[in-house]
């Protein structure tokens, strides 16, 4: 509740959303991670401008949060690989992130389809 209604307050909008996004594709190496990344930016930035578009965000906000989670969690990740390491670990890791690749689109398609559904139902309540 506290937590996702800050990120709604503060992150939407303006100087801190645009650092954050920077900040996400500051973590791009490979053309891979770069198509991997954009295609979360564009789930986010589409359930980010649901949220805020909603007279009352808090309904959608946990969903966002955690979608901003996973966006971050995704950099991370790719900035983990690109650090690398020899041998058993750097194969482990690479594994780990093709995982990761498969499964974090379908997760946040469903995550941005929940904010936009919970966005919707407080415009339709204030309508």
């Amino acid at each position: 509740g506290v937590l996702a209604m800050t990120l709604v307050r503060r992150l939407l909008g303006g100087a801190p959303q645009a650092a954050f996004l920077r900040e996400i594709a500051a973590a791009s190496r490979r053309p891979a991670d770069e198509e991997l990344l954009d295609a979360l930016r564009v789930e986010w930035t589409a359930a980010a401008d649901a949220v805020r578009a909603a007279p009352e965000p808090g309904l959608a906000a946990a969903a966002l949060m955690e979608l901003t989670g996973m966006l971050f969690f995704a950099a991370c990740w790719i900035r983990l690989e690109a650090a690398g390491g020899d041998g058993h670990r750097a194969e482990r890791i690479a594994q780990l992130g093709q995982y990761l690749r498969v499964s974090l689109l379908p997760n946040a398609a469903a995550l941005r389809i929940r904010c936009q559904g919970l966005a919707q139902m407080t415009q339709q309540e204030h309508a």
